[in-house]
């Protein structure tokens, strides 16, 4: 990947993050009279169906793997966010 396209996508990494944790401060201001609808760990999250590699390389950041009977994630965490891409088993 070139030296340019990884400094273009940590660049937008990092401005979603800066996003999403003011959108989740923001929400935490919530007035008594509104209920939100909060989905965890959604509020803090991106989900990529594509380039969770890439991005991993971007943001110089390890990628973890959780896994689950019918499905896999691959997760990236920076300053607070996780970016995610989920991944289906395939069955022979």
């Amino acid at each position: 990947m070139k030296k340019e396209e990884l400094k273009y996508l940590k660049d937008w990494c990092i401005g979603m993050e800066t996003l999403i944790n003011l959108i989740s401060t923001h929400k935490k201001r919530v007035p008594e009279s509104v209920e939100l609808i909060t989905e965890q760990p959604a509020d803090k999250a991106v989900h990529v169906y594509s380039g969770i590699e890439k991005i991993a390389a971007a943001l110089k950041e390890p990628m973890h793997f959780n896994f689950n009977p019918t499905f896999y994630e691959k997760t990236i965490s920076y300053n607070g966010v996780t970016f995610f891409q989920i991944g289906f088993y395939v069955s022979k």
